[in-house]
């Protein structure tokens, strides 16, 4: 929820800042900062696709080979991980790159 509502900080302040409204730009990133100080560290994509990479191994250390159908098993051991720290679909991206 918090994650939505920096965001929707965010992207008032893009349309402030298109509409030369540059002082209630500055009140919405503020504001956006502020909530963003609750939320846990981003993870970096590097990050991310390490923990992608360390799930895929614990899977296949088990003797289960891994195709495209095996994505959704991946995700649901992938997500609790990651979750609120790094984009779900760059998270799916990498999790398909890596089964391709």
């Amino acid at each position: 929820m918090l994650q939505k509502e920096a965001a929707k900080r965010r992207d008032t302040a893009a349309t402030y800042s298109a509409a030369g409204h540059d002082d209630r730009a500055q009140a919405e990133i503020a504001e956006a900062e502020v909530i963003e100080a609750y939320l846990p560290k981003a993870l970096s994509r590097e990050e991310a696709e390490a923990i992608v990479d360390e799930v895929i191994a614990e899977i296949r250390s088990d003797g289960t080979e891994l195709t495209m159908r095996s994505m959704g098993t991946v995700m649901k051991s992938v997500t609790p991980k990651i979750s609120g720290r790094f984009d779900g679909k760059a998270v799916s991206e990498i999790v398909k790159a890596r089964l391709a």
